[in-house]
């Protein structure tokens, strides 16, 4: 499998990277993939390259892209950059034939830059969310009390001093998990109550998306299940596949089942392209 890496753009002398992985079939489809990490944590080339592979091999050319993460950069400062980034992309590539692919918050930037005009074909949005003001996001998460509580002290030494585009999980999970803990996991995003309406969809906005795969555990302790399942009902061209498990990147490990599931992206994918 052929990955070629390239610097699309910068950001305060931080390169802003991309990984492309090529399909052999002529003129294909483009599946552009943002990671997730609830904004704090994550890297461009987090899915496995089992699943990448797989969509490969279907007929699509699989691309990763870097943005920047908080609370080195504020939110408003992660999607003005992604934006820039994205349109020099898809200018660059001559990109016109393509699709979002999101991960958690990687599917929530999708969903905002397709409200702010970007036309994918489609969207394959795996347990994610279109809203900040989402009550459960401002609150103390019960999955996560189970776990102890990090010093504030501890806290602050992860928090670097210039923006960033990748963080390990091994460092950088203990801010998300103690924001999470706390209640306080917007405030690492924006300091401004009104910027989690200003970057949140409404109904209105789901009315308007692409083609969407929305594939949710329907006992994710992290991001609520709901969502999903309310997009699904207000985008008018969707389907939902509910996972029967409890927890919320379930195709971390590739599986049997897992694989299954990408096989059912790619059925999609060819449905949108009517093959």
């Amino acid at each position: 499998m052929k990955k070629i890496i390239s610097q699309i753009s910068s950001y305060q002398d931080l390169p802003i990277n991309y990984s492309f992985y090529p399909s052999h079939s002529a003129d294909a489809p483009t599946i552009i993939y943002f990671h997730g990490g609830g904004l704090v944590f994550g890297q461009r080339d987090d899915l496995p390259e089992d699943y990448i592979s797989l969509l490969i091999e279907g007929g699509y050319n699989f691309l990763s892209l870097d943005y920047l993460l908080a609370p080195e950069s504020t939110l408003a400062t992660i999607i003005a950059q992604l934006t820039d980034s994205l349109t020099t992309l898809l200018k660059k590539l001559q990109l016109t034939n393509y699709h979002f692919m999101g991960r958690s918050a990687g599917t929530y930037l999708a969903y905002y830059l397709i409200q702010q005009g970007f036309t994918p074909r489609s969207l394959l949005a795996f347990y994610g969310y279109y809203q900040l003001t989402t009550a459960e996001f401002s609150l103390p998460t019960p999955y996560y009390l189970r776990y102890p509580f990090i010093p504030a002290a501890s806290l602050e030494k992860l928090i670097e001093t210039t923006p960033l585009t990748q963080g390990s999980m091994n460092k950088r999970y203990p801010l998300y998990l103690a924001g999470r803990q706390q209640g306080s996991w917007l405030k690492y995003l924006t300091s401004d109550k009104q910027d989690l309406t200003k970057f949140s969809l409404e109904e209105d906005d789901l009315q308007k998306m692409p083609p969407t795969l929305l594939i949710h555990a329907d006992n994710d302790p992290d991001v609520p299940y709901y969502l999903s399942k309310k997009a699904a009902q207000l985008i008018p061209k969707s389907q939902l596949i509910t996972i029967n498990q409890d927890q919320h990147d379930f195709d971390r490990t590739v599986t049997e089942e897992t694989r299954a599931i990408y096989q059912k992206v790619l059925a999609f994918l060819d449905e949108v392209h009517g093959a």
